[in-house]
């Protein structure tokens, strides 16, 4: 992630925090926020499903690993 800075990592801002902190909402030029945060997700999805297997799919069980209280 060569190309972001520190606050790209914040979802992409709306209107309203654009003209209040515009400090955070501002990209370098060339850095798609809305792309990077599509990309990044896509990642972290496939990390985990290809982690937890089966256990991924929406509604599965994972085993319980320990005592509830």
């Amino acid at each position: 992630m060569p190309s972001a800075d520190h606050f790209a990592f914040i979802a992409p801002c709306s209107t309203a925090l654009a003209e209040r902190v515009p400090e955070i909402c501002q990209d370098p030029p060339g850095f798609d926020r809305m792309a990077f945060h599509h990309d990044v997700n896509e990642a972290v999805v496939a990390f985990f499903r290809k982690q937890l297997g089966p256990l991924a799919a929406i509604g599965g069980r994972r085993p319980l690993l320990y005592e509830r209280r």
